[in-house]
């Protein structure tokens, strides 16, 4: 998840996308199907500031890639969770842990 759709978030997500697809796919194919990408904007579209022309240019840049684009949505915080299914253990008998956003 990517918070914010400014100019920087639009080009890590596509950047991002590009560095699953094409690197991570080949080295493991296992867990590409667990990976997606959403960006999450509190206001009413992606890239604010610049031409119209542009901002629709990348949304549907954005869904052929399924890059899932939220306007309209903040993020009111970021929680710690546990879930088994993405615990391993460390060497020192730890979790690793993760985040996920609340709406």
């Amino acid at each position: 998840m990517i918070v914010g759709a400014g100019p920087t978030s639009c080009e890590y997500a596509s950047e991002l996308h590009d560095f699953i697809t094409e690197d991570l796919k080949r080295i493991y194919p296992d867990l590409i199907e667990y990976i997606s990408i959403t960006i999450v904007e509190a206001g009413d579209d992606i890239l604010g500031p610049f031409d119209q022309k542009l901002r629709t240019y990348v949304k549907k840049l954005f869904k052929s890639r399924n890059i899932v684009v939220k306007t309209s949505c903040a993020v009111k915080g970021v929680e710690e969770f546990m879930d088994p299914r993405y615990q391993q253990s460390t060497r020192h008998g730890r979790h690793n842990r993760h985040t996920r956003s609340v709406n």
